[in-house]
């Protein structure tokens, strides 16, 4: 499920610092507690194929985020998460499909390459630490 627009309040922090401790206590990490359904491409690997026919990136970052940014990864085409069934025809299966957002452990990219795998297509990653760890790694972007 695409994830929300985050509301901070006192009871969403003492929520998030119980999951923390017991997470810790149970020698959980982020990436094993939250495992993927789709297969991580990290920056490092995307970075090359940028500019390949073969290779579609996809922007499924929520609306919000969408909005406030005048950049987007090089190349990368925006598609709205909530709405796969309305453009998924427009990819051909054979095709290795990128997808990143703005969550954190790429929720919503599973999300969308979860129905992207059951309607045939073979070759599709979630953008290990999506468009945060891309910014930070100050990696190229282009006005979108």
């Amino acid at each position: 499920m695409p994830c929300p627009e985050p509301e901070v309040t006192v009871r969403n922090l003492n929520l998030t610092a119980l999951i923390v401790v017991a997470a810790v206590a149970f020698g959980l990490s982020c990436s094993t507690a939250a495992k993927a359904d789709v297969p991580l491409m990290t920056k490092e690997q995307l970075k090359p194929l940028l500019g390949r026919p073969s290779v579609i990136v996809i922007d499924v970052r929520s609306r919000p985020a969408w909005k406030r940014s005048d950049v987007k990864i090089p190349g990368a085409v925006r598609e709205e998460p909530m709405k796969v069934p309305t453009w998924i025809h427009k990819y051909e299966t054979d095709k290795t499909m990128v997808l990143y957002c703005d969550c954190p452990s790429e929720e919503t990219s599973n999300h969308v390459g979860r129905q992207l795998l059951q309607k045939g297509f073979k070759d599709v990653y979630a953008l290990k630490g999506g468009w945060k760890e891309w910014v930070e790694a100050n990696y190229p972007l282009e006005p979108k």
